[in-house]
């Protein structure tokens, strides 16, 4: 699964010597074993993590023995699939709690918010209220003008 097709092997066979070992090849194929390895262990401490928050809020018998077994398959899952089959069995006797009880995601800052954040929002306070002074837009912009707002002119659109 590791190698493409296309690539010959991990030892190339001379002719005239014995087998060179390609060790740049070798190393590609243990960096992404690694990285597998890496993304299937975070996910079963999550997991861990998870089952036994859940562990603790449940009070029958029956379902706290189903945990139990199903921490100790997570303990013993050596694959991504086998992590997804414990998974997916957890899903299966307790499809409430994960309505209930979604994962927090990331949240992108909207356009809005940076503008907020960044004092955008006094300069358009500021043009309601002093109407009648004579300073001019692009003056006050200047007051704003920073990495993401490069211009006078950015500011105001």
């Amino acid at each position: 699964h590791v190698l493409n097709k296309n690539s010959r092997s991990l030892f190339e066979i001379n002719t005239d010597k014995e087998p060179e070992t390609k060790w740049h090849k070798v190393l590609w194929v243990i960096q992404g074993l690694d990285t597998q390895w890496l993304l299937v262990r975070k996910r079963k401490l999550l997991l861990l993590g998870y089952y036994y928050s859940y562990s603790k809020r449940e009070s029958q018998p029956a379902n706290r023995f189903l945990l139990e077994s199903l921490i100790k398959s997570v303990k013993a899952a050596e694959t991504e699939r086998q992590v997804d089959d414990v998974d997916s069995k957890f899903s299966l006797h307790f499809p409430d709690e994960l309505l209930q009880c979604e994962r927090p995601t990331k949240r992108r800052l909207s356009q809005y918010s940076i503008c907020t954040r960044s004092g955008l929002r006094e300069i358009a306070i500021k043009f309601a209220e002093q109407s009648l002074e004579n300073d001019a837009p692009e003056q006050m912009a200047l007051k704003y003008v920073c990495e993401m707002f490069g211009d006078p002119q950015a500011v105001l659109t």
